[in-house]
């Protein structure tokens, strides 16, 4: 059960970089599933979680090539960074790997990270604020990253 949730985890996360071809992704895999009903609705409960994380990332990615960040900006960094935390906690809990510390740590760095955000997003002074939510935004996308290449050798180790 552990290798087709984490196999189907990673055919939807690649597929997920543009919002249209992550959705077809997701009803190919639906249809070519031979899973127990019980089994399916929680990767499909893994895959909306997955995606609205995808979702909020990109928005907040967008941001960091702007040089400074209007009150409207710091709004969708803010409610992208809980709604990220929101949706790593509640992987944690439903879709836990307690054999896989990697995979435990890299989900609770997302948390403090995204917890980071938010903690800095809350700052009086924004413009002093910008340079290191940029920097927190990017140790977001490294820590993904790792996260991504991490699963990648795990299924590369089963096959």
């Amino acid at each position: 059960m552990s290798k087709m949730l984490f196999f189907l985890c990673i055919c939807i996360v690649s597929f997920l970089h543009s919002e249209t071809r992550g959705q077809n992704a997701v009803i190919v895999l639906a249809e070519q599933s031979t899973l127990p009903a019980e089994q399916e609705e929680g990767n499909s409960k893994l895959a909306e979680l997955m995606r609205e994380i995808e979702v909020n990332f990109s928005a907040v990615k967008d941001l960091l090539e702007c040089s400074e960040y209007k009150e409207k900006h710091w709004k969708i960094i803010l409610e992208s960074a809980q709604n990220i935390r929101e949706k790593t906690v509640l992987m944690s809990q439903n879709f836990s790997r307690p054999d896989d510390w990697t995979y435990q740590e890299l989900l609770e760095s997302i948390q403090i990270v995204s917890n980071n955000i938010v903690a800095i997003t809350k700052k009086y002074n924004k413009k002093k604020a910008t340079a290191e939510v940029k920097l927190q935004i990017k140790a977001l996308r490294q820590t993904c990253a790792k996260c991504h290449k991490h699963v990648d050798n795990l299924l590369e180790l089963e096959n």
